[in-house]
């Protein structure tokens, strides 16, 4: 016997119907979306690296994780998996003006890979302070105290402090990134109140009616055109590096989505 949506929701035998209406719903959008998919996959497998090159190395595993997040989200959406699509959509922004900070301010590399470090430092020191915490039940005594020294003595040699998402959008002329999309983002990857209203279906006074934990496809073309459009920014700005000719393959599929109707 089939297992319905209402038994087991996402994991039913329902999933391969719900995927089809949302394909047969938005073809366009999911169309549009295998061509930024194609053309990426294009670029990646055709431009020329160096390996000795850690800017290169950094790039090119940068832009496999965004394609990678690109994917999931297509995937995410045709089962109307919304919340999850927004969490990922928002690292997926962190990444995208990760490639394009990197790529535009060459003295940016080492400050990226020493990044590292602040993380390491702060895991250091919950263990230094909290020993009965599970950090330090695996950090402790003198190991402890020669790898935090170590850590702060490469922090200061690099002269490394905390660089912000908000910072980088800055830096690289996409404020309205950070200051409409990532800031929306968000609020929705935490679980607060507001993150729960999609759940519920009031009347006209505002009322609760009902649950709603139905598939959620309202929200899917802006999902996933914003989705391709942070792959082609991605795109672009590896353009700059490793110039491989795609300049206008990029421009007119991202002017392409930019108007992107409902369907």
């Amino acid at each position: 016997m089939a297992i319905s949506f209402e038994d087991e929701g996402f994991l039913s035998d329902e999933t391969n119907e719900i995927r089809q209406i949302a394909m047969d719903r938005y073809p366009s959008t999911f169309a549009k979306c295998r061509d930024v998919n194609q053309l990426a996959f294009k670029f990646r497998n055709s431009i020329t690296l160096d390996y000795e090159n850690p800017l290169h190395l950094i790039l090119i595993c940068l832009l496999q994780r965004i394609l990678d997040s690109f994917q999931s989200v297509i995937l995410l959406m045709s089962l109307g998996l919304e919340s999850d699509s927004d969490t990922i959509t928002r690292s997926s922004i962190e990444a995208m003006l990760q490639v394009r900070k990197l790529a535009l301010d060459k003295k940016y590399l080492e400050k990226y890979v020493g990044s590292d470090q602040l993380r390491r430092r702060k895991i250091l020191n919950i263990a230094k302070n909290i020993p009965q915490s599970i950090l330090g039940s695996i950090f402790r005594g003198p190991a402890l105290e020669e790898a935090l020294a170590e850590v702060i003595a490469d922090i200061n040699r690099m002269n490394l402090s905390e660089i912000t998402v908000e910072r980088i959008a800055h830096d690289v002329g996409l404020d309205a990134w950070y200051d409409l999309t990532y800031r929306t983002l968000s609020e929705g990857s935490h679980a607060g109140p507001r993150s729960l209203e999609k759940y519920l279906q009031r009347d006209e006074k505002n009322d609760v009616l009902m649950f709603n934990f139905n598939p959620k496809c309202e929200r899917l073309v802006a999902i996933l055109v914003t989705n391709a459009s942070i792959v082609l920014i991605a795109l672009d700005s590896l353009e700059k590096v490793f110039h491989g000719g795609y300049e206008n393959q990029i421009d007119e599929l991202f002017a392409s989505i930019q108007h992107f109707k409902e369907e």
